[in-house]
């Protein structure tokens, strides 16, 4: 069962894409001005994911202008979830590689968003050298996730894909921008995971220790993954 939060960032995510299409498709006035108000709808609710379902009203303009700015004429508009990369490594001690992020102060994978030109495994080892300072050589699809069933809070939904690398070098070194730290941790000494990656971290101990051998997709119709990382 998902809790309200949870249910909002649903509803919120599938109304935003209903009115971003219907912007960039329908040429009534009216019509545009019903989807854009669907779009403050959408905004409003997004700001109201805290424990109290309290509307944040910073946080509100900040995501309608977010996704204001993703809304484009045709086909190169059309709301669809964007495509991200992340990296699991791990060190002889078996301890998995994070990072903090510096926007919010989470500890994450390395991660980052699809680049066009470059495979996704190309991407996950550009990720890690950019974000750690080290290099790695992806060696297997370890899943395919869809981020609204792994408790993310992005404005939109994603479709996240998650390599298992191999560490061949290189020294830890945070980027300047994007990351405020950088290591490795044991499975019982982990740092505040965001929430949308507790489930991969959780999959990449697994994957470590032969628990889990095949990639790892959201069935249809299975339930919101929240492990216990212990």
């Amino acid at each position: 069962m998902k809790d309200i939060t949870s249910q909002l960032i649903y509803w919120a995510d599938e109304l935003q894409a209903i009115a971003r299409n219907g912007l960039i498709w329908s040429p009534n006035g009216y019509d545009r001005e019903r989807y854009s108000r669907l779009l403050e709808i959408a905004s409003t609710m997004f700001a109201a994911t805290n424990a109290g379902v309290e509307v944040d009203p910073t946080v509100a303009d900040k995501v309608r202008k977010l996704l204001d700015g993703l809304i484009e004429d045709g086909v190169r508009g059309y709301a669809t979830p964007k495509s991200s990369v992340a990296a699991v490594v791990f060190n002889d001690a078996d301890e998995l590689l994070l990072v903090q992020r510096s926007d919010n102060g989470f500890w994450t994978l390395p991660t980052g968003w699809s680049d066009v030109g470059l495979s996704p495994a190309e991407v996950a080892a550009k990720e890690v050298r950019e974000e750690t300072g080290l290099e790695v050589i992806p060696r297997n699809l370890m899943g395919v996730y869809d981020t609204r069933k792994h408790r993310s809070f992005a404005p939109f939904q994603i479709y996240a894909l998650l390599f298992y690398c191999e560490y061949v070098g290189g020294d830890l070194s945070r980027h300047p921008l994007e990351t405020l730290d950088v290591g490795f941790f044991s499975k019982g000494k982990l740092p505040t995971i965001a929430p949308g990656f507790l489930s991969a971290v959780a999959h990449a101990f697994a994957f470590q220790c032969g628990e889990q051998t095949e990639p790892f997709f959201d069935s249809p119709g299975a339930p919101d993954e929240n492990p216990d990382l212990g």
